[in-house]
C-alpha cells in the first residue's frame, strides 16, 4: 500500500510531518484506476476525515454520514479515471458543509490541464437570481458585459446551478458563500462539472430579445479574474453627502497575518494607531468594511473587538480538536498549546480569545456600521457575528460567508491520496463563538439591513452598500438635531 503525503499548515507556517509517499508526477495522464485502488483511497479519505476533522458531525450526523460513505463505496465497483473519481466524492466534501475543507484533483492533473485543456471562457455575475456577463476572456465580439445568459449549451441557468451548486464547499446552508465561489471560480466550475467543449452556446437576452452567441473554450491560463488591488488594511476619510465631516472608514480586506506583514502593517500597531486617532477626533460614527475578507488569524477579531466593546467580552467559547490531532502537529509548536479534555472534549484552553477579554483603553465608544457580503468568511465572519450579537454594531449588506456559530480552521491538514493523487485539505480546530442569543444552525451572520445592488447599479459601479451607511448616519444626524 502506498502511503500518504500529510502536510500541516498551522496559521502563520508550515511544516511538512511525512515527507514519503506520492510525487507530483505519480498518475499519468489517462491512466484508469482499478476499484480496489479506488477503494482503498476513499476508505484513506473516510479515516482521515473521521480521525482529524472536529467538525465533521456539526451538520451532519454519524449514521448519516456512514449512509454517504457506503452509497460511494457501493459505487466504486468498475474502474475509473481520476477525475471520475473526483466528481464521485466531492459532493461528499460539500456536505460537510465546511468552506474550510476541500478535495482538489492531482498535481499531475493540473500539470496537464494547464498545458492541454480548455476552459469555459465567461465569468458570471448572478443578481437577483440571474446571470449576467461579468468578463470574457474568449474576446468574442458582441459579448458585452451585463448581458443576461438564459442559457449555456441548451442547459437554463437554473439547470447548470443545480448542477454545480452541490459541488461547491461552503459553510452551513450559507448560499450567499457558494455564489460568491461561483462568480470567481465559474469558468473552472461549469467546464468541471457541467460540459467541457472547444465551443459553447450562450442563450443571451437584451431589450427583451433573446439570441444565441458562439464563444470558444479557451486556455484554462488566459482565465484570470479581476483581482482587487487594495492594501490588506487601511483607514480613511469617506466624504458623506450633505455631511461636513467625512467619516472614518476602516477598510479590512484580510485578517491574514501573512498579508497584513507583508505590507509592512505592524497589526497591533496599526489598531492602536486607528483608534487613538478616532478619540483625538471625538469621532461619533466608524465605518468598518469586511466585504471579501476571507478571514486569517483567529484571535485578530477578538483584538479588534476590544476596541469597540465598553465592557469585559468572551469571544470564543470552546475551541475542540479531535484526540489524534494534539499528537500530528510539530512538537516545536505542539509546546505552545495546551489541551485539556473536559467532559469527553479535548479543548485546546490557552487560547488567546477564550475567557474574558478587557477592552482597550481607547475602546471606540461612538455608532459602528459594519458591511459585509458573501465574501466575509472565517475569523471575519466572527468578528461581524460577535458585533452584531452583542449589538455593538449596525450590519449592512449581504449575510456572511461564514456560519454565526463559528467554524472549524485553524490548522489544515493537506493530505494527497496516494492511488488518485487527489489532494485533500481538512480543518482540524472547531471554534463555537461565544454567542449571547440563539443563533440557527447553519445560518451566516444575516445584515440588519440587506443590501444588493441592481443590474443597472451593478455597471454603473455605484457602492450601494456604502451609500446606504451613508445614509443611515444622516438620518441618525437629522433626528438628534430635531430632538
Amino acid at each position: 500500500m502506498k502511503k500518504l503525503t500529510i502536510t500541516f499548515a498551522i496559521l502563520v507556517f508550515v511544516t511538512r510531518i511525512l515527507a514519503q509517499g506520492l510525487s507530483e508526477e505519480a498518475l499519468p495522464k489517462g491512466v484508469i484506476l482499478s476499484p480496489k485502488a479506488l477503494t482503498e483511497d476513499f476508505e484513506q479519505l473516510n479515516e482521515l476525515l473521521k480521525t482529524y476533522h472536529s467538525g465533521l458531525f456539526w451538520y451532519m450526523d454519524d449514521p448519516t454520514w456512514d449512509n454517504e460513505v457506503k452509497s460511494i463505496k457501493n459505487q466504486l465497483t468498475e474502474p475509473m479515471g481520476e477525475m471520475d473519481f473526483y466528481r464521485l466524492v466531492n459532493p461528499l466534501i460539500a456536505k460537510i458543509a465546511c468552506g474550510h475543507t476541500a478535495i482538489r484533483p492531482s498535481h499531475s492533473f493540473y500539470k496537464d490541464y494547464n498545458q492541454n485543456g480548455t476552459m469555459f471562457p465567461v465569468q458570471v455575475k448572478f443578481l437577483e437570481g440571474r446571470a449576467y456577463v461579468q468578463q470574457d476572456f474568449s474576446k468574442t465580439p458582441g459579448l458585452e458585459k451585463g448581458l443576461e445568459i438564459t442559457a449555456i449549451d441548451g442547459k437554463p441557468i437554473e439547470d447548470v446551478l443545480t448542477l454545480i451548486m452541490p459541488q461547491i464547499t461552503a459553510d452551513g446552508n450559507i448560499k450567499s458563500a457558494k455564489f460568491n465561489e461561483l462568480e470567481y471560480w465559474f469558468p473552472l466550475f461549469y467546464t468541471r462539472f457541467v460540459q467541457n467543449t472547444d465551443t459553447h452556446i450562450l442563450t443571451l437576452t437584451k431589450n427583451g430579445k433573446e439570441a444565441n452567441l458562439a464563444v470558444e473554450a479557451v486556455k484554462p491560463t488566459v482565465v484570470k479574474p479581476t483581482v482587487s488591488s487594495q492594501e490588506p488594511i487601511s483607514f480613511s476619510f469617506s466624504k458623506v453627502k450633505g455631511n461636513a465631516k467625512p467619516i472614518r472608514t476602516l477598510d479590512i480586506n484580510t485578517f491574514s497575518q501573512w498579508d497584513i506583514e507583508a505590507a509592512k502593517i505592524d497589526y497591533d500597531k496599526f489598531l492602536k494607531q486607528v483608534f487613538s486617532t478616532l478619540k483625538k477626533e471625538r469621532a461619533k460614527e466608524l465605518i468598518i468594511d469586511l466585504r471579501g475578507n476571507n478571514g486569517g488569524n483567529d484571535d485578530f477579531g477578538a483584538k479588534l473587538f476590544a476596541y469597540l466593546s465598553q465592557e469585559p467580552f468572551e469571544y470564543y467559547s470552546s475551541v475542540e480538536v479531535n484526540p489524534e490531532t494534539k499528537y500530528a502537529i510539530p512538537l516545536a509548536r505542539r509546546m505552545s498549546y495546551k489541551f485539556k479534555e473536559v467532559d469527553g472534549k479535548i479543548l485546546y484552553s490557552n487560547h488567546p480569545a477564550l475567557g474574558k477579554i478587557q477592552p482597550e483603553n481607547l475602546a471606540f465608544e461612538g455608532d459602528v456600521y459594519i458591511l459585509i457580503d458573501g465574501g466575509t468568511f472565517s475569523a471575519a465572519a466572527g468578528f461581524a457575528a460577535i458585533s452584531s450579537d452583542q449589538g455593538r454594531a449596525i450590519l449592512i449588506g449581504e449575510e456572511t460567508g461564514g456560519a454565526k456559530l463559528g467554524n472549524t480552521s485553524g490548522v489544515i491538514l493537506d493530505a494527497v491520496l496516494p492511488n488518485t493523487g487527489l489532494r485533500l485539505s481538512l480543518p482540524t480546530f472547531r471554534y463555537s463563538l461565544a454567542l449571547q442569543n440563539p443563533s440557527v444552525k447553519g445560518e451566516g451572520v444575516i445584515p440588519d439591513h440587506k443590501i444588493t445592488p441592481s443590474v443597472e447599479q451593478w455597471l454603473a459601479n455605484e457602492d450601494v452598500q456604502m451609500e446606504y451607511v451613508f445614509s443611515l448616519i444622516n438620518q441618525v444626524k437629522l433626528a438628534q438635531a430635531s430632538r
